[in-house]
Parts: C-alpha cells; sequence; structure tokens
C-alpha cells in the first residue's frame, strides 16, 4: 500500500471521527472520500480521474444518505412557536368573550382569542387558528 493511500485513508478517519464529535454532514463526506481515494490507490487504482470520480460520487451520495437518515430519525416535526403551536390545542375562557373578543388561557399562557360565539368565563375552547398574536378559537 503507497504512503499517499496511508495518508488519505488515516485523513479519512480521523475526519469521520470528527463527524461524530461535531456533527455536520461535511467533514464525514469528506471523511469518506477520502478513505474511498485510499482505499482505491491502495488497490493499485492509479487513474487519478477514476479515483477523483469515485471520491466524489462517495462524498456527494453520503451527503445524501445521512440527510436521509437524519429527516428519517427526526420524524420531520416542524418546530413551531408563538400563537401558531395552540392551533387544535384546548384552553379555557378567562373572561367572558363577547363581541368576538376575550382572554383564554392555555398551555398556562394568557392569549387574546377571537370568536364567533359567544363563551361564558370558565368555558371550554378549542384553538381552530391564529391572526398573528391572537387566537381564533370556538366553543367546545
Amino acid at each position: 500500500m503507497s504512503e499517499l493511500a496511508n495518508i488519505f485513508i488515516l485523513a479519512g478517519v480521523l475526519m469521520l471521527a470528527g463527524e461524530f464529535a461535531i456533527p455536520g454532514y461535511f467533514m464525514g463526506a469528506v471523511g469518506i472520500a477520502f478513505v474511498v481515494a485510499g482505499g482505491l490507490m491502495s488497490l493499485g487504482i492509479d487513474s487519478p480521474f477514476l479515483v477523483a470520480g469515485a471520491s466524489i460520487l462517495s462524498g456527494i451520495a453520503s451527503i445524501v444518505f445521512f440527510y436521509w437518515l437524519g429527516k428519517r430519525l427526526t420524524g420531520h416535526t416542524r418546530i413551531s412557536v408563538g400563537s401558531e403551536s395552540f392551533v387544535g390545542e384546548i384552553g379555557v375562557a378567562k373572561t367572558d368573550i363577547k363581541d368576538g373578543i376575550g382572554l383564554i388561557r392555555v398551555k398556562g399562557e394568557e392569549w387574546t382569542a377571537h370568536s364567533k360565539d359567544t363563551i361564558k368565563k370558565g368555558g371550554k375552547v378549542k384553538i381552530i387558528g391564529h391572526e398573528g398574536v391572537h387566537l381564533r378559537v370556538e366553543k367546545v
């Protein structure tokens, strides 16, 4: 095995270890490309185009694979914050909701709510949408 092949494989393994320490796709993809290049060189393949092409393709394939795997493991959940995170939740009217507006409490927070229904203080409401920082609710 040539000395250059050993250097490529060692550099690739170090980059893969770095990827495990600080995840982010880039070092892992380059590490895989280096290991592939070193492996091909150690097999006696001395065509620079073949070694470079296989290395680039393996790096791109690893990025695609790990991106897909990451999405698969995280379940494609969308993070929502603010008023949109309450849609579908059940809350309680803190004031009478009349003339279309009032206060509700949901998940320990008080919000201004709009409703077409008249809802008495203490009544349960379902959050059906949001308009800016206000929630749209309906009587449960």
